[in-house]
C-alpha cells in the first residue's frame, strides 16, 4: 500500500495519508519536478496539512514541497521537488570573470560558480545546505547575468553548459540538509519494446514552438545628461558609433530640426545613426539570428531587454526531438540513475532504429492501486 508521509520543514511528522486515489510525480535531473495527489475528502490528513502553512510531502523516498492544497468533491495536493526553495532566492547580476578576480571561485566552472551561490544564499543561517561532492570533469566557462534572476534559473543553466544536474534532500539521521552535484555515465543498456524492458516507447518530433531567430526591444545604454538647447556634450546627427545609446534631455532645445523637452531622451536607435527622442520606457528592436534564411528562418517576439537573456529565451525555444518510455522493469536507483546514457531502440514500421539518451527525469502514476514508471530523455 502507498503512502504520503507528511513533515513540517524540521522535518517532524505532522500525519501519514494513506486513501490516495491517484499520484503522479515527477523527479528530473537537472529541473524542478512536480508532485499532484488526489486523495478522499474525507481524509484526515488532508485536513491536518491544510491548516499547517509550511509542509513537506515524501512518498517512496522522493520529497516534496508542497505549494497548494485544494479542498472540493476531491481533495488535491500540489507539490514540487526541495530544489523548488531555490527560486525563492534571488541573484543580482554577476559576471564569473568577476568572481574569480574578487576571490569567490578559485576557477570559472559551473560546479565552482554554483557551489559559491548555494553557499551564498544557504549559509548557517538561511538554510545551511551541506555542499556534496562535485564533478568528475572540469571545464571553464564565461559565465554571466545581467539582470536579477531567481537562483533556480542560474543554477539549471549553469549546470547544463557542462551536462551536469543537481538535487535538494534532506538527511533524516543526519538532519542536515544537502545540495549535490549530479553526473550521470554511460551505461550498457539498451531500452526498448524488443528488448522487454520497456511496454510501449513512443518518438516525438515536435517543431510546433521552434525558432531560431528573435526580435526584442533592447534597453538603451545609458550615457547620462544633455543639454539640447546647447548641445552638450556635443552630439551628431549622425553617429553610426552611438547606435544604441541614450541621453537624458537635462534642458530642452531644438537641435538637428528636433525638438527635445526636458525629461525625454535623445536616443540613437536607427541603423543608419540618425539621432532620434523617445521617453523612458522605450527600447529599440533588436534581432538574434542564426546563418539560416528565406523559409528556413523562423522567428519569434522575445520578451528580454538585454541581449543575454534574449539569447537564453530563444535558447529555450527547441526543435523537440524525445523519446518517452514506460518502463515494466527497469526502476530508478536500481537499474539507471538520473543522468545516465544509455541507448534506446524503437521500431518505426520494419526498422528498428537506435538513439543515444540521456535520462533527464522520471515519471510515476498510480491509479486504483497501479503504478506505472516511466523514463524521461533527453539529447546528450
Amino acid at each position: 500500500m502507498s503512502e504520503i508521509r507528511f513533515y513540517n520543514y524540521e522535518f517532524e511528522p505532522l500525519c501519514i495519508e494513506t486513501e490516495i486515489i491517484s499520484l503522479y510525480k515527477t523527479v528530473y535531473y537537472n529541473k524542478i519536478g512536480i508532485f499532484e495527489a488526489r486523495v478522499s475528502p474525507f481524509s484526515k490528513a488532508f485536513f491536518k496539512i491544510l491548516s499547517e502553512p509550511y509542509v513537506l510531502a515524501e512518498n517512496d523516498g522522493i520529497c516534496y514541497v508542497i505549494t497548494s492544497k485544494q479542498a472540493g468533491e476531491n481533495c488535491i495536493i500540489y507539490g514540487r521537488t526541495l530544489n523548488w526553495f531555490l527560486t525563492k532566492r534571488v541573484e543580482p547580476p554577476f559576471t564569473s570573470k568577476r568572481l574569480y578576480e574578487d576571490g569567490l571561485i578559485t576557477a570559472q566552472t559551473p560546479e565552482k560558480i554554483v557551489r559559491h551561490l548555494i553557499s551564498k544564499h544557504f549559509s548557517e543561517n538561511e538554510g545551511n545546505f551541506v555542499l556534496g561532492k562535485g564533478a568528475s570533469e572540469v571545464m571553464q566557462v564565461d559565465f554571466r547575468r545581467l539582470v536579477v534572476n531567481p537562483l533556480s534559473d542560474i543554477v539549471i543553466d549553469c549546470l547544463d553548459i557542462q551536462k551536469l544536474g543537481h538535487e535538494v534532500y534532506y538527511d533524516k539521521s543526519k538532519k542536515e540538509w544537502y545540495f549535490n552535484f549530479l553526473e550521470g555515465k554511460e551505461l550498457d543498456l539498451t531500452v526498448g519494446e524488443a528488448q522487454r524492458n520497456c511496454t510501449y516507447c513512443e518518438y516525438i518530433d515536435n517543431s510546433l514552438n521552434y525558432a531560431n531567430s528573435g526580435v526584442y526591444i533592447k534597453s538603451f545604454e545609458d550615457m547620462g545628461s544633455w543639454d539640447a538647447s546647447a548641445n552638450n556634450p556635443s552630439l551628431l546627427e549622425y553617429s553610426t558609433d552611438s547606435f544604441g545609446k541614450r541621453y537624458y534631455v537635462s534642458k530642452g532645445g531644438t537641435q538637428f530640426g528636433i525638438t527635445f523637452s526636458k525629461g525625454e531622451y535623445a536616443v540613437y536607435k536607427r541603423s543608419d545613426g540618425k539621432i532620434g527622442v523617445a521617453d523612458s520606457d522605450e527600447g529599440y528592436p533588436s534581432v538574434i539570428s542564426d546563418e539560416k534564411t528565406g523559409l528556413y528562418r523562423w522567428y519569434a517576439p522575445l520578451s528580454a531587454r538585454t541581449e543575454e537573456t534574449a539569447k537564453n529565451e530563444l535558447e529555450s525555444k527547441k526543435w523537440e526531438k524525445s523519446i518517452e518510455a514506460e518502463t515494466a522493469l527497469l526502476k530508478r536507483g536500481t537499474d539507471y540513475s538520473l543522468g545516465d546514457i544509455v541507448k534506446v531502440q524503437k521500431k518505426i514500421g520494419d526498422t528498428f532504429t537506435t538513439y543515444k539518451k540521456r535520462i533527464i527525469g522520471t515519471e510515476y502514476r498510480m491509479e486504483n492501486g497501479v503504478k506505472s514508471e516511466k523514463i524521461i530523455f533527453g539529447e546528450v
